[in-house]
Parts: C-alpha cells; sequence; structure tokens
C-alpha cells in the first residue's frame, strides 16, 4: 500500500531515533562480549581436543557476534539518517501547506490539489502539485531504507547491500528527475533542494509549446559549502511573445521576415517550474554541484521544428575562500549568427560569495535584458531573494533593443575570482587586442553530464 501525505503528517521522528539509540547500545554490548571472549582465564592453560572444540566453537560465535554488530551499526545509522530525513520531509510538507493556505486545498489522504478560489495561478499550481509528488517519492524510498535497516536485523539483507530505488512508474516526470539526478549525484534524490536539483538537472521537456526539444545542461563540481543549501538564479523573457529577425538564407527564401518565439510571459517566482525561464543556474552548496540549464527556442509560428536549444557556454573558478565566479554566454537557437558572434547574447560574469551566516553575497554584471532573479533555498527556511532586477523592457522588442549593454547587478565591491595565472599574464592577455577573453581560457568550462565527465572547478584567486 502506498504512502499518503497524512503518513508522512503522522510520522515521529522521536520513535525513530530511540530505535537507532537502542541499536547503538546493543551493538557496543555484543562487540564487548566478542572481544571478552579471548580474554576467558581458562584459554591461557586449556590444551586437547576439547580446547581445540572450545577454539573452534569461539571462533564461530566471534564470527556471528562480529556479523551482527556489523549489521546492528549499519541500521544504526540507516535508522538515524531516516529520523533526519523524515524531520526534513515534514518541514517541507509544512512549508508546501504554508505556501498553499488561503490558495488551494491540500488533501493529504488522496494528495489532490484544489484551487479556493476562480482566480487560480496556473504555475502556483503545478508547483504544489508536481511538488506535493516529489515529497511522496521521497517518503517511499525513506520507507524503504527504514525498512532495509530493519531487514539487517533479521539477514534478510546483508551489510553494504543497499534497498533499490522505489520509484513510481506511472509518474514519468519524477523518474526522469530520479534517473539525472543519480547521473550526477551517485544516489536518489532525498531532500527538497534535492528533488529541486533533480528538477533543474532533467533536460526532458514537459511543456507542449517545447515540442518536446530537451534543454541543454552543464555542469560541474566545487568545494561543498555545508549550511549555505541551494542558489538558483534565473533569467527569464517577461512577455509571452518577442520579436526576432531571420536566421538565415532559409528564413527569408520562407518570408519569416519578422519570426516570433515565445517569451515566458510572467514575473518573479521562487516557486518556478525549470521549464519556464530561458536559462537557470543552480548552486549545489550542500554537495559541490553547480550547473546551467538552457531551455529551448520556440518559434510562435511553428517553423523550423518549432523548437531548438543552443548550447550554453559557461566558465567557473573558485577560490579558497568560497567565492565563486561564473562567466556565462547563452542565445537564442533562433539567431543570426551575426549577431551571436557581435556578443548580442544574454552573458554576463556573477560572483557568488557564501557568508558565515549562512547566506550568499552576490554581484557582478549582466545584459539589462531579459529579467534576472536569485533565490536561496536552505532546509526549513522559506525562499530568500537574493536578487531581483527586471527587464528594462518588457514589450515584445525587449531581446531587440537591449541585448548590447550591460549593468552591474548585487554588490558591485565584490572582487570576482581571477584565474589562477600570474599577474603578469592576466594583465598581458587582457591588454591584447582582439585576443581571446583570458578568463573563459583560463578556467573550467562546464560540461553536459549526460556524456559522462563532470569537472572539478578550477582554483583561482
Amino acid at each position: 500500500m502506498s504512502l499518503t501525505l497524512a503518513d508522512v503528517e503522522r510520522w515521529n521522528s522521536g520513535d525513530v531515533r530511540e530505535v537507532s539509540t537502542a541499536l547503538d547500545a546493543t551493538s557496543t554490548s555484543m562487540d564487548g562480549v566478542k572481544e571478552g571472549l579471548r580474554d576467558l582465564p581458562i584459554l591461557g592453560t586449556w590444551s586437547g581436543q576439547a580446547a581445540d572444540a572450545a577454539n573452534d566453537s569461539l571462533d564461530k560465535l566471534g564470527a556471528y557476534l562480529s556479523s551482527h554488530v556489523a549489521a546492528r551499526q549499519e541500521a544504526s545509522k540507516i535508522i538515524s539518517k531516516s529520523a533526519d530525513e523524515i524531520d526534513g520531509l515534514k518541514s517541507f510538507l509544512q512549508n508546501v501547506q504554508e505556501m498553499a493556505r488561503g490558495k488551494f486545498d491540500i488533501n493529504l489522504e488522496t494528495g489532490t490539489v484544489t484551487p479556493l478560489t476562480d482566480d487560480v495561478n496556473q504555475d502556483d499550481l503545478d508547483y504544489i502539485t508536481t511538488t506535493l509528488k516529489q515529497l511522496l517519492a521521497s517518503a517511499e524510498m525513506i520507507d524503504r531504507e527504514l525498512a532495509h535497516g530493519l531487514n539487517l536485523l533479521d539477514g534478510t539483507d546483508e551489510p553494504g547491500n543497499p534497498p533499490t530505488v522505489p520509484i513510481n512508474q506511472n509518474d514519468e516526470r519524477s523518474r526522469n528527475q530520479i534517473e539525472a539526478f543519480k547521473r550526477v549525484y551517485g544516489r536518489e534524490p532525498v531532500t527538497a533542494n534535492d528533488w529541486r536539483m533533480a528538477a533543474g538537472l532533467d533536460p526532458h521537456s514537459y511543456n507542449p509549446k517545447n515540442h518536446g526539444k530537451p534543454a541543454r545542461i552543464v555542469a560541474g563540481r566545487f568545494t561543498p559549502q555545508p549550511g549555505k543549501g541551494v542558489v538558483r538564479s534565473n533569467w527569464f523573457i517577461p512577455a509571452a511573445e518577442v520579436q526576432n529577425l531571420p536566421k538565415d538564407l532559409q528564413d527569408l527564401a520562407d518570408l519569416r521576415l519578422l519570426p516570433k518565439n515565445f517569451g515566458d510571459n510572467r514575473g518573479p517566482s521562487a516557486t518556478i517550474d525549470p521549464e519556464h525561464s530561458r536559462v537557470s543556474l543552480f548552486v549545489d552548496y550542500e554537495n559541490g554541484i553547480v550547473a546551467v540549464r538552457q531551455n529551448p527556442t520556440t518559434t510562435v509560428d511553428g517553423a523550423r521544428g518549432g523548437a531548438d536549444t543552443a548550447p550554453p557556454q559557461v566558465h567557473v573558478v573558485e577560490a579558497p575562500d568560497g567565492r565563486m565566479t561564473i562567466d556565462y554566454n547563452t542565445w537564442d537557437a533562433y539567431e543570426f549568427s551575426g549577431a551571436v558572434a557581435l556578443d548580442m547574447t544574454v552573458h554576463g560574469r556573477i560572483t557568488l560569495d557564501p557568508l558565515d551566516n549562512g547566506t550568499v553575497n552576490l554581484g557582478g554584471n549582466t545584459m539589462i535584458y531579459p529579467s534576472m532573479e536569485t533565490y536561496q533555498y536552505r532546509e526549513g527556511i522559506p525562499p530568500e531573494v537574493l536578487q531581483w532586477t527586471p527587464a528594462n523592457s518588457g514589450s515584445d522588442l525587449g531581446p531587440a533593443t537591449s541585448l548590447i549593454r550591460e549593468h552591474w547587478i548585487g554588490d558591485a565591491s565584490l572582487p570576482p575570482v581571477r584565474p589562477g595565472i600570474p599577474d603578469w599574464r592576466w594583465q598581458l592577455e587582457n591588454a591584447i587586442p582582439f585576443a581571446p577573453d583570458p578568463f573563459t581560457q583560463h578556467t573550467t568550462k562546464l560540461t553536459d553530464p549526460s556524456e559522462g565527465l563532470i569537472p572539478k572547478v578550477s582554483e583561482g584567486r
């Protein structure tokens, strides 16, 4: 029988921890008995066949105790970890319930989300519904982990053999997110931030306007900064549609002289689905993962396949003090190549600085278009706004008029991280006209995690 949200609400982590504590005590006691077997006084003077038989029996008893001590120790760790995960899951459920208060009714027995008013925000409804499904998937996994811990005690499972992943085969999106997360993390998502990263790393498109075209994702590894949670930046087009220009001779031949692309048609939102932005940056400080996701560009008239995705170009460097500078360059897949060559793209260079109080400072230069929002997500704390800069234009001409100007955002005094090259070389390469950017030449380029290798971010200063 599947778990329900009501079951999650009824879970008592204190009772689970008591089991873990009891197992710790019994394993310590059994370990003491095992160690004491070899200290029996009679073993030093006893010899002969009876003594040999006794020694053999003691060896078998010692091996028996060793295996049971190992099983109890592993079970204790698994059950204790599950108790912590239960706390996090219940806190997550409370946050979702608080978000829904006054707007949606959540049936904890069925998981059904019902709007309380006619003026419903579809993005909020989709987010809450999807999040609750993910929460239940996490609950099922915790339940399996608890069962695995108990199975270790009776020998059904062996130490070192983890439980299989419980996947709802009827929920394709959750299944895809779990697989995308495993590809990067080597394990299944459990916490709210795990699922946030899983959603960002899943390249599949679920919005019909994307014509099934996948997102392009690049990722890298950096030194974790525990306690900082996940930081997410989104770049999005506020208009429903925006004006484009012909990409090439094919557009001219097809008389697509003023083609249009779909925008994101929204304002700022900390709970928006990853598909509802042009580009998103995810920085998982708990696990040391940085990823950038670029969603498909979609044509209003459905021409040229209806959707296509350009590859994001992202270079990252970190400093010993925890600062990380990210250089990004992304563009419309249907943009004229000459405009891309002239850097009429969504590009910038931002620096994140994790602080001792758990928050993260942000600063850097970006384009004045599109809109940019940045949030921090920490366990048990509502999302915090780190930065919000609306696009300079909300009209459909925004991209055509605004991708040639940059501005500073956040803390302009925040020093960026330089590549780990000598000062003289940095100054020289910056002084050479028309030379490649020394920052991108001497920092780590993020790569597609589906290709296997996820690079370690280089250290700068």
